[in-house]
């Protein structure tokens, strides 16, 4: 992945991340299917997450 790739995950992560405010276990759920699949997915959500 490059650095444009990484921004535009970490965009949509923050947009995801606002609206599971709402609907978090929903959210846990498409986060579980989605971003957690790749490590670098995992380690930039540990970050965000945090």
């Amino acid at each position: 992945l490059n650095l444009s790739v990484v921004k535009r995950i970490m965009k949509v992560t923050v947009v995801n991340l606002n609206a599971s405010c709402k609907r978090k276990s929903i959210y846990q759920h498409q986060t579980t299917a989605s971003i957690w699949r790749e490590p670098l997915h995992r380690c930039l959500q540990r970050h965000l997450l945090r």
